[in-house]
């Protein structure tokens, strides 16, 4: 960890472990990190080795809790996905993305699944949600970010195997729109969902 100073401050974790998606003192091939500064904690997608949610403390760094796909206990077995199978009942990976939400709610990307699960902050499965559900290899749902609004009234999905962004409602996880195809605008579809209260 470093301030914006860039002098040293921490490291968190043992580097050079094995994959251990249960570990609470490594990582394996993070993706990405999302800071929640009003709980003062850091949500890990922990990623590319391990297949899981972690939750550190930012202060200390702390590890505070993890989870896997549904809430479940991650497991390290290899998941293939197959669209004309149930969804898979682990992060089929990487786990691309953590993102917390105004709501006090976390969007987790499930890159080989093409899909979207929604947490709390304990790790509660709330809802989920399928991008190209047909798309194979790297998976759709590479990405998420939040219109900048305080309602949060959008939901951008960055699709880097089909080459598009995806415009979701937040709430019910709809799609309202999409753009993008390798170059080539697409035609959007739009909907405008009533105001979220």
């Amino acid at each position: 960890m470093f301030p914006a100073s860039g002098d040293f401050v921490r490291e968190i974790g043992i580097p050079g472990e094995p994959v251990d998606s249960n570990s609470t003192t490594h990582f394996n091939k993070v993706a990405e990190i999302a800071i929640d500064a009003v709980a003062n904690e850091a949500y890990i997608a922990d990623g590319y080795g391990n297949k899981r949610v972690a939750v550190l403390d930012v202060a200390t760094g702390a590890f505070k809790r993890y989870w896997g796909a549904y809430g479940n206990r991650p497991d390290n077995a290899r998941v293939v996905y197959d669209p004309n199978e149930p969804l898979p009942q682990q992060f089929a990976g990487p786990v691309h993305c953590a993102e917390p939400s105004n709501d006090n709610l976390i969007y987790v990307c499930d890159r080989g699944a093409d899909r979207i699960q929604v947490f709390r902050p304990d790790g509660t499965f709330v809802k989920e949600a399928q991008i190209a559900r047909n798309t194979r290899g790297a998976g759709a749902v590479w990405d998420i970010a939040f219109s900048r609004d305080a309602d949060q009234e959008f939901l951008f999905v960055a699709d880097g195997s089909n080459f598009k962004v995806h415009i979701l409602e937040p709430d019910s996880l709809e799609k309202l729109a999409e753009f993008g195809g390798g170059g080539r605008q697409t035609r959007p579809v739009l909907r405008y969902p009533q105001h979220r209260q």
